[in-house]
């Protein structure tokens, strides 16, 4: 259904109030979902039947609003559905900040993210979907600096399958 049958049915069968009421709601949502108390959470969806070797995430950070050590963290989401054939994935995330003036930081990292226990026991609790959350470092960052980082695995399998999504988040 496009937008303006939506907004016909909309207007036919709740009224004007409830599809205002409906857009405020989503717009809410986004809000709260994508922002903790000065801080940045992101996530991009991954086709979970396999992320190609090919594709990178990117993730962009407008206009930081206060200055300080940022804690940055890796979030996956692994799907109970489709199976992983691995206990480990080994990632490169690049980042690239603007530092307000002319300043460039590039910094990349080659992290490994360990899904079981020692006992093979998976580390994360979930039903439909693992949550798992990796430590990146602290980068030191000013007011209104401005960011990318753009994470890819460094599997050799070209397609990984059973990750729903992957995201960011700097606190």
């Amino acid at each position: 259904m496009n937008w303006a049958r939506f907004h016909q049915a909309a207007i036919r069968s709740h009224g004007f109030l409830a599809m205002v009421s409906v857009v405020l709601l989503v717009g809410v949502m986004h809000l709260v979902s994508c922002t903790t108390d000065n801080g940045y959470l992101r996530y991009q969806s991954l086709r979970v039947a396999g992320w190609e070797y090919r594709d990178s995430v990117e993730f962009v950070v407008d206009s930081l609003p206060t200055s300080g050590t940022r804690q940055l963290s890796v979030a996956l989401r692994k799907s109970s559905s489709h199976a992983y054939p691995y206990t480990s994935l080994t990632m490169a995330v690049h980042q690239t900040w603007r530092l307000g003036d002319s300043t460039l930081v590039n910094r990349i990292d080659t992290m490994e993210c360990v899904f079981n226990k020692p006992d093979g026991m998976i580390r994360s609790k979930g039903v439909s979907l693992y949550p798992f959350e990796f430590s990146l470092g602290t980068v030191m960052l000013p007011t209104h600096a401005t960011g990318r980082v753009v994470i890819r695995h460094l599997m050799n399998q070209q397609s990984l399958p059973g990750f729903e999504s992957i995201g960011l988040r700097m606190e």
